[in-house]
C-alpha cells in the first residue's frame, strides 16, 4: 500500500492508503497493524482520487447499502463503538431464554469485512438482511465448516 493520509477519529489513529490489489484507497487503524516494512517500490498514493471529510472520515453518510439484523442485548455495547443504529420504534424481541434482541441497521462499507464480523459475533447477531448478504454469510460458514467435515443444512 501507499500511504495517502493520516487522521484521528475518536482517539484512534488511521492511515488511508492506496492498495494496488484492489485499485482503491483503504483505511487501516494503526494499532491493528502488526507489521510494516519499507520497499524499494515508489509510493503511489493516488492523492487526487482521495476524498476525505473530517466530519465523515469513513464516508458513512454516503453509504446506501445497509444491513439490518437483530443484536442480542449482551452485545448492545457494539453499537457504542460502531455506526450501528438501534431501531427505537421496533420493540425488542424476547427469545425462549428471555434474552432481548434489538433491530439494528449498519452501513455496509465493506461486505467482505461485514461477513467476517458477523461470523465472529454469530452468537450475538441473527436475521441478517438483505437476503443476498445472508446467503453470502451462509456460504462462507459452510465453506469454513467443510474443512472440518461438518455438514451444514
Amino acid at each position: 500500500v501507499s500511504a495517502a493520509h493520516i487522521f484521528t477519529n475518536e482517539g484512534e489513529t488511521y492511515v488511508t492508503a492506496w492498495e494496488d490489489a484492489v485499485n482503491d484507497h483503504r483505511t487501516f487503524r494503526l494499532d491493528r497493524i502488526s507489521n510494516i516494512g519499507l520497499t524499494q517500490v515508489a509510493s503511489k498514493p493516488h492523492s487526487m482520487r482521495l476524498k476525505f471529510s473530517a466530519d465523515d472520515p469513513f464516508d458513512i453518510a454516503k453509504q446506501s447499502d445497509v444491513a439490518t439484523f437483530l443484536l442480542c442485548e449482551d452485545a448492545i455495547w457494539l453499537a457504542d463503538y460502531m455506526a450501528m443504529t438501534i431501531d427505537e420504534q421496533t420493540p425488542a424481541q424476547v427469545d425462549s431464554d428471555g434474552k432481548k434482541w434489538f433491530k439494528v441497521s449498519y452501513p455496509l462499507l465493506s461486505r467482505e469485512w461485514f461477513i467476517r464480523f458477523i461470523i465472529s459475533h454469530a452468537e450475538s447477531i441473527k436475521s441478517i438482511e438483505p437476503a443476498d448478504l445472508q446467503e453470502s454469510i451462509n456460504q462462507k460458514v459452510a465453506h469454513g465448516l467443510s474443512a472440518y467435515n461438518v455438514d451444514v443444512q
